[in-house]
């Protein structure tokens, strides 16, 4: 019934079809996705480093090296795989 009804006053008021445009090229990708995981790595980085300065690393210490270096290591190949 209201399918009729648009289609009554369209063909009586004549109203124009609207049409769109996306404001940006096809396939390009959301860039905070890109910003967020290189904040996340340089992060890792940063704690890395700081590990590093310590001047004897206990057993945690070299716990969360490792742990941190595998995270930062796994986030540069997702990085890689989807944006090159």
């Amino acid at each position: 019934m209201i399918t009729g009804l648009f289609k009554a006053l369209n063909h009586t008021f004549a109203i124009p079809t609207p049409t769109a445009k996306c404001d940006i090229p096809c396939n390009i990708n959301d860039p905070i996705v890109a910003q967020v995981a290189g904040l996340s790595l340089q992060s890792f980085i940063d704690l890395i480093k700081e590990l590093n300065d310590k001047p004897q690393l206990t057993a945690a210490d070299n716990s969360q090296l490792s742990r941190l270096t595998r995270e930062k290591d796994t986030l540069q190949l997702m990085l890689k795989k989807k944006f090159g």
